[in-house]
């Protein structure tokens, strides 16, 4: 990926993560307008920190477990 790109892809991904998760549809669907593989990849990205998020709550819970 290009550098401008990425520098554009990583301030949507930083401004829909400020956003409530129901508001961060509307908001990349707005600035992404019709750019479809701007779009794609923002949305990939979304969803690989949303996955990753539950990720780490689940080791946080398993590493107090082992802790105690």
């Amino acid at each position: 990926m290009e550098t401008h790109n990425w520098k554009k892809l990583t301030l949507i991904i930083d401004n829909a993560l400020d956003l409530d998760p129901q508001e961060r549809e509307t908001y990349i669907n707005e600035v992404c307008r019709e750019d479809l593989p701007l779009k794609t990849e923002v949305k990939r990205f979304m969803e690989a920190i949303e996955a990753s998020e539950n990720f780490w709550d689940g080791m946080s819970e398993a590493s107090s477990i082992l802790v105690n």
